[in-house]
């Protein structure tokens, strides 16, 4: 397709940003880069936002949010680098809108693959009438909902990349996927956003939880997984995710929430270009199994603000909770913040001492991050339970288990 411009000094210029960031690293996925033009899916807005590093957002509902988008050249370069493309390979995309798409076309070649797909006609549609099918003419679209359990064959693909959040992993999307393959998907585990690896071994699904991502949510039948309430509708959409049936705070409660440790007091602290994800990840293995672990949908509630915008987790029990807030400006450059710890009702100041204890054995163990994580059957024992593990759902057959990392 003709842009009516010169692609190469924009790509040029976004290669040497990623690579000097460290999210480019394997040459397969820099020369993709290279021969992708992001603007051509994006003809709505410049040529120069559609290389920025901000996401594109493509499709909205009735209500305003964003179904469809192009995710940022970040998480596109982080996915792909993890996911390992390589030729030959027969690629399996949940989620459409072209660009990577076509990114994968690039690193499988013409000898391998990739089928991309969405749950909406619209996307499609747009798909079908922006992709360059002339330059990867091995790319198909398909309207295909990946949580219906029809329409695959098992052991179809050697690499499944989803680009929706998934609420759950549906059976019929896993065996679908061809032993020694690959799945790359952004999963919720206990209201932490995170994209997982799996490898098919001979005897199951085993990888690793990787990087922070935040996509559109799933539609269609996957939109089902997902038990959320909102808690207060503001610009901002503040929501909580239940994750069992322990009853989450209410409005109320958390408006009137208060400081049970100050930064000064709460003994965490955190580096300022580290996501507190690894941290809570280590405290779910920590505290999981003795209370019930929420998420704050985004950043601040009514006066008073958590710990991350991708969601921050509330541990609570039926008479109180608590949780990680946001120390508030930071006026100094400094390496480190001191994280206050934030709750309110009963029990508030005993989880409080709960979550302050996990963290400093966190920090104590040299702040690991990058889990092990397997899926096992509901119920199952799986070969790495055991006292350092804790267990996630990833819909009504499965769960993540999920060993916390050392240092």
């Amino acid at each position: 397709m003709d842009t009516g411009y010169d692609p190469t000094p924009l790509r040029e210029h976004l290669i040497a940003e990623l690579t000097e960031a460290g999210v480019l690293r394997s040459p397969i996925v820099t020369r993709a880069f290279g021969m992708v033009d992001r603007a051509q899916f994006v003809p709505e807005v410049d040529p120069e936002q559609a290389y920025s590093t901000g996401i594109v957002t493509v499709r909205r509902d009735g209500a305003g949010r964003g179904v469809s988008s192009m995710s940022s050249p970040i998480v596109h370069a982080a996915m792909l680098e993890v996911a390992e493309p390589a030729p030959g390979v027969r690629v399996l995309e949940v989620g459409s809108g072209g660009c990577n798409a076509a990114l994968l076309a690039a690193c499988v070649g013409d000898s391998g693959s990739v089928t991309t797909t969405d749950v909406d006609p619209e996307i499609i549609a747009r798909v079908e009438r922006l992709f360059p099918f002339a330059q990867f003419p091995t790319v198909r679209a398909e309207l295909w909902d990946a949580w219906e359990s029809v329409g695959r064959t098992d052991g179809e693909f050697d690499l499944i990349v989803v680009t929706v959040e998934c609420p759950t992993l549906p059976d019929s999307l896993l065996t679908s996927l061809a032993v020694g393959g690959r799945i790359v998907a952004p999963v919720t585990i206990h209201g932490v956003r995170k994209c997982i690896v799996l490898d098919r071994l001979a005897d199951g699904l085993r990888g690793r939880v990787e990087f922070d991502c935040g996509f559109v949510a799933a539609r269609g039948h996957g939109a089902a997984g997902y038990d959320t309430r909102a808690v207060r509708e503001t610009g901002e959409h503040t929501q909580v995710l239940r994750e069992t049936g322990v009853p989450a705070p209410s409005e109320k409660e958390l408006l009137s929430s208060g400081t049970i440790l100050s930064a000064d007091d709460s003994g965490i602290s955190l580096a300022v270009d580290r996501s507190p994800s690894d941290l809570w990840l280590w405290m779910f293995s920590e505290i999981a199994p003795m209370a019930s672990w929420a998420s704050l949908g985004l950043r601040r509630l009514g006066g008073f603000t958590g710990l991350s915008p991708l969601g921050t987790p509330v541990l609570s029990d039926r008479d109180g909770f608590a949780f990680l807030g946001w120390p508030g400006p930071v006026r100094e450059q400094v390496d480190r913040i001191d994280v206050p710890v934030r709750g309110g009702a009963a029990t508030g100041p005993d989880l409080a001492r709960r979550l302050a204890e996990a963290a400093a054995s966190w920090l104590e163990a040299g702040e690991p991050g990058r889990p092990e994580c397997l899926l096992v059957p509901r119920d199952e024992p799986s070969p790495i339970d055991g006292p350092t593990t804790f267990r996630s759902s990833l819909g009504a057959t499965a769960d993540l288990v999920i060993k916390r990392a050392e240092g």
